[in-house]
């Protein structure tokens, strides 16, 4: 199988899943400081833990896998990005 065929397949498990997934039950809300390469930096979930669904306001969904002091980084589960400044929650 073509790696552009796995790839197509496993995004297309996750957005019908995650299409399920209640935005309105976020509590936490932080930005996205940057992003690059299907990964971001984001701002403000200070009390996220690893592996926590995110949803950012462009409707792309992320999951958090590294958690620091001052941000958390996340990877796009989406084809969907996300840009600079944009708000996220999770």
């Amino acid at each position: 199988m073509k790696k552009d065929n796995i790839e197509s397949d496993f995004f297309s498990v996750f957005e019908k899943n995650l299409d399920k997934f209640n935005v309105h039950s976020c509590e936490k809300a932080g930005v996205v400081l940057s992003c690059s390469d299907g990964m971001c930096f984001i701002k403000g979930l200070y009390d996220s833990f690893i592996n926590e669904l995110i949803v950012f306001d462009s409707g792309a969904k992320g999951i958090i896998f590294n958690l620091s002091n001052e941000y958390c980084s996340a990877f796009f589960l989406t084809h969907r990005q996300a840009s600079s400044g944009e708000g996220v929650k999770g």
